[in-house]
Protein backbone atom coordinates (compact mmCIF):
# COMPACT_ATOMS: atom_id res chain seq x y z
CA UNK A 1 0.00 0.00 0.00
CA UNK A 2 1.01 3.59 -0.67
CA UNK A 3 0.51 7.10 0.97
CA UNK A 4 -1.04 10.18 -1.14
CA UNK A 5 -2.59 13.25 -0.54
CA UNK A 6 -5.23 14.84 -2.58
CA UNK A 7 -6.12 18.72 -0.77
CA UNK A 8 -3.52 18.20 1.78
CA UNK A 9 -5.43 15.09 2.98
CA UNK A 10 -4.01 11.61 3.65
CA UNK A 11 -5.55 8.63 2.21
CA UNK A 12 -3.95 4.89 1.12
CA UNK A 13 -3.98 2.93 -2.38
CA UNK A 14 -3.17 -0.83 -3.35
CA UNK A 15 -1.30 -2.36 -5.81
CA UNK A 16 -4.03 -1.26 -8.59
CA UNK A 17 -4.29 2.07 -7.51
CA UNK A 18 -7.90 1.55 -5.94
CA UNK A 19 -8.31 3.16 -2.72
CA UNK A 20 -7.95 1.33 0.46
CA UNK A 21 -8.26 4.73 2.66
CA UNK A 22 -10.14 7.40 1.04
CA UNK A 23 -8.11 10.86 1.53
CA UNK A 24 -9.06 11.83 5.01
CA UNK A 25 -5.50 12.01 7.49
CA UNK A 26 -3.62 15.08 8.56
CA UNK A 27 -0.87 12.73 7.98
CA UNK A 28 0.49 9.19 8.22
CA UNK A 29 3.50 6.23 7.55
CA UNK A 30 3.84 3.95 5.23
CA UNK A 31 2.32 0.41 5.86
CA UNK A 32 4.70 -1.87 7.96
CA UNK A 33 4.36 -5.53 9.52
CA UNK A 34 0.74 -4.70 8.18
CA UNK A 35 -0.11 -1.38 10.01
CA UNK A 36 0.16 1.85 8.99
CA UNK A 37 -0.12 4.97 11.63
CA UNK A 38 -2.18 8.24 10.94
CA UNK A 39 -3.21 10.82 12.72
CA UNK A 40 -7.21 11.35 12.82
CA UNK A 41 -8.30 14.99 12.51
CA UNK A 42 -11.39 14.45 14.02
CA UNK A 43 -10.51 11.99 16.75
CA UNK A 44 -10.09 13.46 20.45
CA UNK A 45 -8.21 17.03 18.80
CA UNK A 46 -5.92 15.07 16.27
CA UNK A 47 -5.10 11.84 17.67
CA UNK A 48 -2.79 9.33 16.07
CA UNK A 49 -4.52 6.07 15.48
CA UNK A 50 -3.52 2.39 13.19
CA UNK A 51 -4.78 1.16 10.79
CA UNK A 52 -4.71 -2.45 9.69
CA UNK A 53 -4.30 -4.05 5.75
CA UNK A 54 -8.13 -2.97 5.28
CA UNK A 55 -7.70 0.36 6.20
CA UNK A 56 -9.85 0.07 9.52
CA UNK A 57 -8.95 1.68 12.63
CA UNK A 58 -7.68 -0.69 15.72
CA UNK A 59 -9.78 -0.55 18.44
CA UNK A 60 -8.46 1.56 21.87
CA UNK A 61 -5.10 1.84 19.95
CA UNK A 62 -5.14 6.05 20.15
CA UNK A 63 -1.65 8.12 21.04
CA UNK A 64 -0.60 11.76 21.09
CA UNK A 65 1.98 10.74 18.42
CA UNK A 66 3.22 7.52 16.91
CA UNK A 67 5.68 6.28 14.77
CA UNK A 68 5.29 3.40 12.00
CA UNK A 69 6.09 0.13 12.83
CA UNK A 70 9.71 -1.17 12.25
CA UNK A 71 11.15 -4.83 13.06
CA UNK A 72 7.55 -5.84 14.90
CA UNK A 73 7.37 -2.24 17.23
CA UNK A 74 6.11 0.72 16.82
CA UNK A 75 6.78 3.49 19.09
CA UNK A 76 4.31 5.54 20.37
CA UNK A 77 3.65 8.63 22.86
CA UNK A 78 1.27 9.18 25.93
CA UNK A 79 2.06 11.74 28.32
CA UNK A 80 3.86 9.56 30.48
CA UNK A 81 6.52 9.53 27.44
CA UNK A 82 7.20 7.47 24.40
CA UNK A 83 6.51 3.69 24.72
CA UNK A 84 7.08 0.90 22.22
CA UNK A 85 4.06 -1.55 21.32
CA UNK A 86 3.71 -4.93 19.74
CA UNK A 87 1.39 -5.55 16.41
CA UNK A 88 -0.94 -6.80 18.68
CA UNK A 89 -1.44 -3.28 20.27
CA UNK A 90 0.56 -4.49 23.83
CA UNK A 91 2.73 -2.17 25.25
CA UNK A 92 6.38 -4.01 25.48
CA UNK A 93 8.33 -1.15 26.53
CA UNK A 94 6.21 1.39 28.90
CA UNK A 95 6.16 4.92 28.10
CA UNK A 96 9.13 6.72 29.32
CA UNK A 97 11.30 8.48 26.95
CA UNK A 98 11.37 11.94 25.75
CA UNK A 99 12.78 10.86 22.39
CA UNK A 100 12.25 7.45 21.02
CA UNK A 101 13.34 6.42 17.14
CA UNK A 102 12.43 3.32 15.25
CA UNK A 103 14.08 -0.15 16.33
CA UNK A 104 16.71 -1.00 13.05
CA UNK A 105 19.12 -3.67 13.76
CA UNK A 106 17.70 -4.53 17.59
CA UNK A 107 17.98 -1.67 18.69
CA UNK A 108 16.06 1.95 18.55
CA UNK A 109 17.82 5.45 19.76
CA UNK A 110 16.13 7.19 23.06
CA UNK A 111 16.51 9.70 25.20
CA UNK A 112 15.29 9.84 28.48
CA UNK A 113 13.67 13.46 30.28
CA UNK A 114 16.07 16.19 31.46
CA UNK A 115 15.56 18.81 33.24
CA UNK A 116 13.41 22.02 31.68
CA UNK A 117 11.26 19.46 29.40
CA UNK A 118 14.58 18.93 27.44
CA UNK A 119 15.92 15.41 26.11
CA UNK A 120 18.16 14.12 28.17
CA UNK A 121 21.74 12.19 26.52
CA UNK A 122 20.68 9.48 23.92
CA UNK A 123 21.41 5.85 23.60
CA UNK A 124 20.57 3.01 22.07
CA UNK A 125 18.05 -0.06 23.74
CA UNK A 126 17.31 -3.86 22.62
CA UNK A 127 13.84 -5.10 22.37
CA UNK A 128 13.22 -5.83 25.83
CA UNK A 129 14.35 -1.71 26.83
CA UNK A 130 17.87 -2.49 27.95
CA UNK A 131 20.58 -0.39 27.37
CA UNK A 132 22.89 -1.69 25.10
CA UNK A 133 24.69 1.82 24.28
CA UNK A 134 24.48 3.60 27.67
CA UNK A 135 23.07 7.46 27.06
CA UNK A 136 26.55 9.59 26.14
CA UNK A 137 25.16 11.06 23.00
CA UNK A 138 23.77 14.54 21.93
CA UNK A 139 21.88 13.36 19.23
CA UNK A 140 21.63 9.55 17.59
CA UNK A 141 20.02 8.13 14.66
CA UNK A 142 18.52 4.92 13.14
CA UNK A 143 20.88 1.84 12.03
CA UNK A 144 21.31 1.88 8.80
CA UNK A 145 23.85 -0.56 6.71
CA UNK A 146 25.18 -1.55 10.21
CA UNK A 147 26.00 2.14 11.60
CA UNK A 148 24.32 4.89 13.12
CA UNK A 149 24.88 8.52 13.01
CA UNK A 150 25.67 10.39 16.44
CA UNK A 151 26.53 13.74 17.86
CA UNK A 152 29.11 14.59 20.34
CA UNK A 153 30.10 18.37 21.11
CA UNK A 154 28.13 19.16 18.19
CA UNK A 155 29.92 17.52 15.76
CA UNK A 156 28.60 13.98 14.49
CA UNK A 157 29.98 10.89 13.61
CA UNK A 158 29.26 6.69 13.67
CA UNK A 159 29.02 4.15 15.73
CA UNK A 160 28.51 0.32 14.95
CA UNK A 161 25.54 -1.73 17.05
CA UNK A 162 28.49 -2.77 19.94
CA UNK A 163 29.03 1.30 20.33
CA UNK A 164 32.19 1.35 19.31
CA UNK A 165 33.18 4.60 17.22
CA UNK A 166 33.14 3.50 13.69
CA UNK A 167 33.64 7.40 12.50
CA UNK A 168 34.64 9.79 14.80
CA UNK A 169 32.69 13.01 15.42
CA UNK A 170 33.94 15.61 12.90
CA UNK A 171 30.82 16.65 10.80
CA UNK A 172 28.85 19.64 11.21
CA UNK A 173 25.39 17.72 10.20
CA UNK A 174 25.51 14.12 9.06
CA UNK A 175 22.60 11.27 7.43
CA UNK A 176 21.53 7.70 7.70
CA UNK A 177 24.15 5.41 5.02
CA UNK A 178 22.14 4.40 2.05
CA UNK A 179 23.84 2.61 -0.74
CA UNK A 180 27.51 2.57 0.70
CA UNK A 181 27.43 6.81 1.06
CA UNK A 182 26.09 9.31 3.60
CA UNK A 183 25.76 12.74 3.04
CA UNK A 184 27.44 14.70 5.84
CA UNK A 185 28.10 18.70 5.75
CA UNK A 186 31.34 20.20 5.88
CA UNK A 187 32.10 23.76 5.92
CA UNK A 188 28.25 24.68 5.23
CA UNK A 189 28.48 22.61 2.31
CA UNK A 190 26.88 18.79 1.74
CA UNK A 191 28.94 16.03 0.20
CA UNK A 192 29.15 12.08 0.38
CA UNK A 193 31.13 9.72 2.73
CA UNK A 194 31.67 5.75 2.46
CA UNK A 195 31.81 3.75 5.59
CA UNK A 196 35.42 4.17 5.93
CA UNK A 197 34.59 7.76 6.64
CA UNK A 198 36.51 8.77 3.73
CA UNK A 199 34.87 11.71 1.45
CA UNK A 200 34.23 9.91 -1.99
CA UNK A 201 31.72 13.27 -3.10
CA UNK A 202 33.26 16.48 -2.12
CA UNK A 203 31.27 18.68 -0.11
CA UNK A 204 30.13 21.42 -3.28
CA UNK A 205 26.33 21.08 -3.06
CA UNK A 206 23.51 23.60 -1.24
CA UNK A 207 21.31 20.49 -0.52
CA UNK A 208 21.53 16.35 -1.04
CA UNK A 209 19.31 13.34 -0.71
CA UNK A 210 20.39 10.01 0.32
CA UNK A 211 21.03 7.45 -2.50
CA UNK A 212 18.63 4.77 -4.10
CA UNK A 213 19.47 2.70 -6.79
CA UNK A 214 23.09 4.32 -7.23
CA UNK A 215 22.10 7.76 -7.55
CA UNK A 216 20.98 10.43 -5.29
CA UNK A 217 19.55 14.12 -6.15
CA UNK A 218 21.25 17.22 -5.32
CA UNK A 219 20.97 20.65 -5.69
CA UNK A 220 23.97 23.61 -6.81
CA UNK A 221 23.00 26.93 -6.84
CA UNK A 222 19.85 26.74 -8.70
CA UNK A 223 20.48 23.49 -10.74
CA UNK A 224 18.95 20.14 -9.39
CA UNK A 225 21.28 17.28 -10.80
CA UNK A 226 21.41 13.40 -10.48
CA UNK A 227 24.52 12.06 -9.08
CA UNK A 228 26.42 8.46 -9.21
CA UNK A 229 27.98 6.86 -6.51
CA UNK A 230 31.33 8.97 -7.74
CA UNK A 231 29.93 12.19 -7.88
CA UNK A 232 29.46 12.26 -11.65
CA UNK A 233 26.30 14.09 -12.88
CA UNK A 234 23.76 11.59 -14.88
CA UNK A 235 20.81 14.10 -15.26
CA UNK A 236 20.53 17.79 -14.18
CA UNK A 237 17.51 20.59 -15.27
CA UNK A 238 17.13 23.92 -13.52
CA UNK A 239 14.54 25.20 -11.03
Amino acid sequence: FAGFYIDNEMGYVDRQGEFLVEPFFAQGTGYANGFAAAENPSCCGGKWVFLDSEGTPLDGLIFIQARGFSEGLAAVFLKGGWGYINTSGRYVIEPQYYEAHDFSAGLASVALRAAHHQPGKFGFIDRDGRWVIEPTYERAGTFSEGLARIRINELWGYVDPSGKTAIAPQFENADEFSDGRAAVKINNTWGYINQAGQVVIEPTYKRVYSFTEGLALVRLGTQHRYIDKNGKTVWQFDE
